[in-house]
């Protein structure tokens, strides 16, 4: 369930659509400038923090939203 309180895009203001961001083997993280990948894929990066969820059958997936118009891509933490 989306925390958004608006659809619209907060760069463009333009309507955004709903989706998500997938990884179809591997857990997804945003990870601070210069940060490294650990050397086993199941630890989490140091100062990662993990995206949406994870299963080792299906990869992982967060939901997102899309702006067309400036390309720019919302996920909520």
């Amino acid at each position: 369930m989306s925390l958004l309180r608006t659809d619209k895009c907060p760069y463009c203001e333009r309507v955004m659509k709903r989706g998500s961001v997938v990884s179809t083997r591997h857990r997804l993280y945003w990870m601070p400038e210069g940060g490294k990948m650990p050397s086993f894929a199941w630890n989490t990066p140091k100062g990662g923090v993990p995206l949406g969820t994870y299963d080792i059958f299906t990869g992982g997936e967060v939901d997102a939203y899309y702006c067309e118009e400036c390309g720019k891509i919302v996920i909520e933490v």
